[in-house]
């Protein structure tokens, strides 16, 4: 009866531990620089020009910087991005696991104008870099259905506003590897 009791609290303890990954919040100062990645992905920056204008495609340009590899953002990325500030933009990483199955990765959110701080989700645009190489691997379009109190993340065919000579720049597919048995 008692061996019984062990497998099953080791398998509880492991999926806690499971459960437990969070991602690292990533501070974006006004100059770009990013607070919170460790020394092996730096020099690590997001810089973002806003328009000064009221516009409808607010950012001007994008470009990040991530273990000193630097990617500037076609046009026809940024016409989807709403954010008119700064406090509009987050960002959280992670790198802390086996990078077997998944690149270490940061994902930046480009909440719409009218967010709510205090509702855990907000519409807008994420965008899932890989920590390693700089480059966007995926991004998705936030939704959020108040009424049904749900959201969801649609992904955005890069390929259908983008050409094949901007894609090469900036964009690596997210290729999720199957775990070994």
């Amino acid at each position: 009866m008692r061996s019984m009791h062990i497998p099953a609290m080791i398998l509880t303890l492991a999926s806690c531990a499971c459960l437990a990954h969070q991602d690292t919040v990533v501070q974006i100062r006004k100059d770009g620089t990013m607070i919170g990645l460790p020394k092996q992905f730096q020099p690590c920056a997001l810089n973002i020009e806003f328009k000064k204008s009221n516009s409808e495609t607010p950012v001007e340009s994008l470009v990040i910087v991530l273990s000193g590899h630097r990617i500037q953002f076609p046009p026809a990325v940024l016409r989807l991005l709403k954010s008119k500030n700064l406090k509009a933009v987050f960002a959280s990483a992670s790198w802390y696991y086996e990078e077997r199955t998944l690149p270490f990765y940061m994902r930046v959110e480009f909440l719409e104008p009218g967010f709510d701080v205090s509702c855990p989700d907000n519409p807008g645009i994420a965008m899932l870099f890989n920590l390693r190489t700089g480059k966007l691997m995926d991004m998705a379009n936030i939704l959020v259905h108040r009424e049904e109190m749900s959201w969801e993340e649609r992904q955005i065919d890069l390929s259908s506003i983008c050409t094949k000579e901007e894609l090469v720049s900036f964009y690596e597919p997210l290729k999720l590897k199957r775990r070994e048995k």
